[in-house]
């Protein structure tokens, strides 16, 4: 073994990555053309994944035992692993001598024994020539049940506004009165109209992570990915409150919260997960709401996809398709959010404003504790924002 076989797993591992980095770009683009990415593109992709996982347990088995039978701890590695740092410590063996137990972080050289983003966790202890020029994000999964609402700015922290709902009883007035005289006295239809108070509340949903000023400086790419990855965390979380939100302090009213409940009236006997979203888009309807999405967890979606006929042939799926996925008409948002086993169809734009008190950023500052005097930094993402629903008959929720 020799350093060649590691410099080649390492090229190879960079080609990967580059590789990765293409097919993720052909699936967004497919999913955005065409609502889905192709069965030929995720099977390219998983593969890279899988072999580029395989390398990297071959490069971290070749620097172990480079490391540990060739040159032991002075080798050219020049540092042992966290965990030697960390037993062979001052403090740890402090510790231990007197039968405790560690409460706080260890000084380790080269950085602290925690959870803070530094060079050397970021690095797994290699020297910057034996690093991989790039780091590799999470998968992220699509965020869109923003996207179905309207969504305006404000400087308010609070919004006062009326839930209300309407019967129409409007009819032609039927005069049996024989005497002209009278007319003007006919009893007319009354219709009803409800109006109910509420309040909402701009409620913040915010993270932060701890990162050194060398860690961002040394990796080109950390900083993006960590942006990337709050920015996301961020968006997961508040998908989240705007679908089940329970409207406990500091959280949202959300949609499945607050939706209309399924008239069952509607079906017969054994509906099918088809037959409800049908009759929910009919429900809307006879409230006046024109329905543009249904939101369904992935799940469900599936199980309506592969539903056979008797003959064997999908009913409404399409192996070869590549449209967006609709039923009855209606877009379907997948979210896995969305509960499995609940549905809510809707006049998302009609039905819920967003209103943005704080807009999503992200900002960095060396002010927190003692992070300047160690070089660190803290990098907050944050957003304030309040769900109005003002009329909970546009969305219908059903157990499918």
């Amino acid at each position: 073994m020799s350093t060649p076989e590691i410099n080649t797993l390492l090229e190879g591992l960079v080609q990967k990555h580059t590789d990765l980095i293409t097919g993720v770009a052909a699936m967004k683009t497919e999913i955005k053309n065409h609502g889905e990415a192709s069965v030929e593109t995720k099977t390219k992709v998983d593969g890279i994944i899988i072999e580029q996982t395989k390398m990297r347990d071959e490069l971290k088995d070749l620097l172990l035992r480079f490391e540990t039978n060739a040159y032991g701890d002075g080798g050219p590695l020049g540092t042992k692993s966290f965990g030697d740092q960390f037993t062979s410590s001052e403090e740890y063996k402090s510790v231990i001598a007197r039968g405790g137990h560690l409460t706080g972080p260890v000084q380790l050289k080269g950085g602290l024994f925690r959870k803070d983003i530094t060079s050397d966790t970021v690095g797994a202890g290699l020297p910057p020539a034996l690093r991989l020029p790039t780091l590799i994000a999470a998968p992220h999964q699509p965020l869109r049940i923003r996207d179905l609402m309207t969504v305006i700015p404000t400087t308010l922290t609070s919004l006062q506004y009326a839930k209300y709902t309407f019967t129409n009883a409007a009819a032609i007035v039927i005069d049996t009165t024989p005497n002209p005289d009278v007319r003007e006295g006919v009893l007319k239809p009354k219709s009803d109209m409800t109006m109910t108070p509420a309040t909402a509340t701009a409620e913040t949903i915010a993270h932060w992570v701890a990162a050194s000023k060398q860690a961002v400086a040394d990796i080109p790419t950390l900083r993006g990915i960590i942006d990337s990855e709050l920015m996301y965390g961020l968006k997961f979380v508040e998908e989240a409150e705007i679908l089940n939100g329970d409207g406990t302090a500091g959280h949202l009213n959300g949609l499945n919260h607050q939706a209309t409940a399924f008239n069952t009236g509607l079906l017969g006997s054994s509906p099918t997960k088809l037959d409800k979203l049908r009759a929910m888009i009919l429900q809307a309807e006879l409230a006046q709401f024109p329905v543009d999405a249904h939101v369904l967890n992935p799940r469900d979606m599936f199980d309506i996809e592969i539903a056979k006929d008797d003959l064997g042939r999908y009913i409404i799926g399409n192996p070869q398709g590549t449209v967006n996925p609709t039923l009855w008409g209606i877009p379907v948002v997948k979210s896995f959010s969305q509960p499995y086993g609940t549905g809510l169809t809707g006049a998302f734009a009609m039905g819920a404003t967003l209103y943005d008190r704080e807009q999503a950023n992200i900002e960095i500052r060396d002010t927190h504790a003692d992070f300047f005097v160690r070089n660190m930094v803290a990098i907050l993402c944050e957003e304030r924002l309040m769900l109005v629903v003002t009329r909970p008959q546009a969305f219908i929720k059903a157990t499918l």
